[in-house]
């Protein structure tokens, strides 16, 4: 991606996105990264409109026919100029509007002893649950918690990246939210490793796909 846009666009420190599809049976796997359609890009930010945002929804319907499996939204991509870390804008996207929307597609349950920190709610049920765990492992009760998780992954023209995780957790008594950050890793299949072909074939696809979806915005006010 940063090559085609800084040898045949002469942009070569726009931002721009991609959304990592995984699926519903192997939710952490990504198998596929389309670029955002109908995005506007500047040098410090990636929009697109509602409009878009249903003909991505269109894609992925897509997709999923060719692929032959149900694809779902798990990870946002992005590219920053400089460094790796996160925006503002950028956790609050991930901890708000993308982590609900993942939720939607993708919703996951465990059992666990609750800790202090872990709600946020304040509610009775909780406080009491978290005081009786800290009495002594006899006393000690889990229970089973619905929970959601997204990506970010943050790369730069350096070829370094980042990446972040949010984490959407539901109290099991008064069923209120609470969203954090999670440390998170990424794994690249060393299988996956695309050969010359593969990646000359790629740089034809992106050529296509960035030309149908990438709109630059060098006037823009960058805020």
């Amino acid at each position: 991606m940063a090559d085609i846009l800084a040898e045949v666009y002469d942009e070569p420190y726009t931002e721009y996105g991609l959304i990592g599809l995984g699926t519903q049976s192997r939710p952490f796997h990504v198998v596929a990264t389309p670029l955002l359609p109908g995005q506007r890009n500047t040098i410090a930010s990636v929009y697109q409109s509602g409009y878009n945002v249903f003909r991505l929804r269109r894609e992925m319907h897509f997709l999923s026919e060719r692929l032959g499996q149900s694809l779902v939204p798990i990870a946002f991509i992005h590219r920053h100029p400089g460094g790796c870390g996160m925006s503002s804008i950028d956790e609050e996207f991930l901890t708000g509007p993308f982590v609900d929307q993942v939720l939607t597609v993708v919703a996951l349950s465990e059992r666990k002893i609750i800790q202090p920190g872990d709600f946020n709610c304040g509610c009775e049920e909780i406080e009491g649950l978290i005081q009786q765990n800290l009495k002594g492992n006899a006393e000690r009760k889990s229970v089973t918690i619905d929970y959601g998780v997204c990506f970010s992954i943050i790369v730069n023209r350096e070829r370094e990246f980042s990446i972040y995780a949010a984490r959407e957790q539901f109290c099991p008594f008064c069923e209120k939210a609470t969203v954090r950050l999670v440390p998170a890793t990424l794994h690249i299949n060393p299988g996956d490793q695309p050969t010359e072909d593969k990646l000359r074939k790629l740089r034809s696809q992106l050529e296509v796909e960035i030309e149908a979806k990438l709109e630059f915005e060098r006037s823009a006010k960058i805020e």
